[in-house]
């Protein structure tokens, strides 16, 4: 049996609490009295994208990240299925709307694939603040 450095981690897996600790301080830092930072599509930005699980498809679908936000130190995202023929456009009190309470979730702790989506709002993020 080979002998590996890492024993707990033989593939290499990289740690990715950097990149997540560097993206939740730049929203946390750039949300201001709105308390999230607005990401749709028509903004003329790079679009985020997302991932995650959705039980009325029993699979992962890509979904457009609408909005980011820092809550109790804890990244989370507003995410949009992308399969719809209509582009949803939200205004600033549908972020804080008690309905879209449901579509804020947790990047680490739900069924969001934590992995691409964290490094797609890393990589686009910046275009945003």
């Amino acid at each position: 049996m080979p002998v590996y450095e890492d024993e707990k981690n033989p593939m290499r897996i990289p740690d990715l609490s950097p990149m997540y600790e560097a993206v939740r301080d730049l929203v946390k830092e750039n949300q201001g009295d709105k308390g999230y930072i607005d990401c749709q599509p028509s903004l003329g930005c790079d679009i985020i994208y997302g991932m995650m699980y959705d039980d009325d498809y029993g699979a992962g679908t890509e979904q457009y990240v609408y909005g980011v936000r820092v809550i109790d130190d804890e990244l989370e995202v507003l995410l949009e299925p992308i399969m719809r023929t209509y582009r949803v456009v939200y205004k600033d009190e549908d972020f804080m709307n008690s309905d879209n309470e449901n579509k804020w979730y947790s990047l680490r702790w739900s069924d969001v694939y934590y992995v691409p989506t964290i490094f797609n709002i890393a990589e686009c993020i910046q275009e945003y603040v």
